[in-house]
């Protein structure tokens, strides 16, 4: 299957990242609307993904860092961003990696890697 633009992967890629983290703070046990918002949405700014690529750095195949690459290359906006251009550009190339894993059915992988990330998270 021929990938999409990098656009179109982070754009599928943000979608599946946050509900795939939903999902997982609800198994962990995070119960409340207020608790499971403050969660998640600690894990999806462009600083946090962008952290979050960096972290598992050892973790990514050659093929997720292509799909990176495919991401953080594409043009993004920087109207009204609170990151620097490059952070942007890292964040999209992360969501990116998801939204090829998705496409590729590799919903076992997209669910190890967010794991990783909540569990860090949770556990500070």
């Amino acid at each position: 299957m021929k990938l999409p633009s990098g656009q179109a992967l982070a754009y599928l890629g943000d979608a599946v990242y946050e509900v795939t983290l939903r999902k997982l703070a609800i198994e962990k046990g995070v119960d409340t609307p207020e608790k499971l918002h403050q969660t998640v949405a600690s894990l999806t700014h462009a600083q946090a993904q962008s952290d979050a690529y960096l972290q598992l750095h050892d973790e990514w195949t050659d093929s997720e860092v292509e799909y990176f690459k495919k991401g953080r290359n594409a043009p993004v906006s920087k109207k009204s961003r609170s990151v620097s251009l490059e952070v942007a550009h890292e964040s999209t190339g992360f969501e990116a990696i998801f939204g090829a894993l998705y496409l590729n059915q590799a919903h076992d992988r997209v669910t190890h890697l967010c794991r990783l990330i909540i569990e860090g998270h949770l556990s500070k």
